[in-house]
């Protein structure tokens, strides 16, 4: 799912912002998820060395930061399972267990 495909009005419906609220909150975001990254495995354990240097892999299941912001935030609104998340976002219900625990540590920890 790409957050840039979705109506103004369906994505106000599905996390509660418009389109520039979204963009305002991804800089912050951006910002809080690199400092975990660099800090935290996606296991969500302390790293032995920081990241030197950070991508968004190519094989990442959630693909660039503003997927991962919706992602978070649809959650946090809807309260889906994470069978129907997985649905939603063509991963698996093991890897939406993941993102949400790596997510939601990095929001709670910044």
């Amino acid at each position: 799912m790409k957050p840039k495909s979705i109506s103004a009005r369906r994505l106000q419906s599905l996390t509660s912002l418009t389109k520039e609220e979204l963009r305002e909150l991804e800089g912050i975001f951006s910002y809080v998820y690199v400092e975990a990254l660099q800090q935290y495995t996606m296991k969500g354990r302390p790293r032995r060395k920081p990241l030197k240097k950070l991508d968004d892999y190519r094989n990442s299941s959630l693909q660039g930061i503003e997927t991962k912001l919706f992602f978070i935030l649809y959650s946090l609104k809807e309260n889906p399972t994470q069978e129907s998340l997985g649905l939603y976002f063509n991963i698996s219900q093991s890897k939406v267990s993941e993102w949400l625990y790596f997510l939601e540590t990095a929001y709670y920890k910044h």
